[in-house]
């Protein structure tokens, strides 16, 4: 959607993932709870992250208000899993084709980040930080269950998403300071 290609539709993310992340510190889920993402132990200070924030799981409100559905990737994470995962796809880090999310030119990620991470009240360098943890989850929960033949993670490991985490690591551990 246009909002999510302007720094105030960052923002507005930011935010919502922020209230997002508050309102599901207090929950504890069951000790038996399944996980569609593969088995995840619960820790002390993780909250059920969405697990999947992205372009296909966000709709604008008439007001300019984000709203996030779809939540079969729901996992135990740390606070800024979910905030990470929208720096890496939205901003993006991690998908550098630019056109097909809708820009006439590459946006100033910098920006872009700065905007994701004041709306949702956290430091640059900390959401840097967790993007770089989170990408590192994402990898190597791909390189195991799709190993194992589970879906969608045997997809995600046939068209070469671990390339693209090694590359968008790589990116950022070579230019993730010209973002702040």
């Amino acid at each position: 959607p246009a909002a999510l290609r302007t720094d105030d539709g960052m923002a507005a993310v930011g935010r919502l993932l922020r209230m997002v992340a508050d309102a599901a510190a207090t929950f504890v889920p069951p000790a038996d709870a399944v996980w569609r993402t593969g088995p995840v132990r619960w820790e002390p200070g993780q909250v059920v992250a969405h697990g999947d924030v992205g372009h296909g799981t966000l709709v604008w409100r008439d007001d300019g208000t984000p709203a996030l559905f779809d939540w079969e990737f729901a996992h135990p994470a740390p606070p800024l899993h979910d905030l990470a995962g929208a720096a890496a796809w939205l901003v993006p880090l991690v998908d550098f084709d630019h056109e097909r999310r809708g820009f006439g030119r590459v946006p100033d990620r910098g920006a872009r980040l700065r905007a994701l991470a004041g709306g949702a009240g956290v430091d640059v360098s900390e959401l840097l930080d967790a993007v770089s943890a989170a990408l590192r989850f994402e990898r190597g929960r791909v390189a195991e269950l799709g190993g194992l033949g589970i879906r969608p993670f045997d997809d995600y490991l046939a068209a070469g998403q671990i390339e693209g985490f090694d590359r968008a690591l790589a990116w950022l551990r070579e230019h993730g300071t010209t973002l702040h």
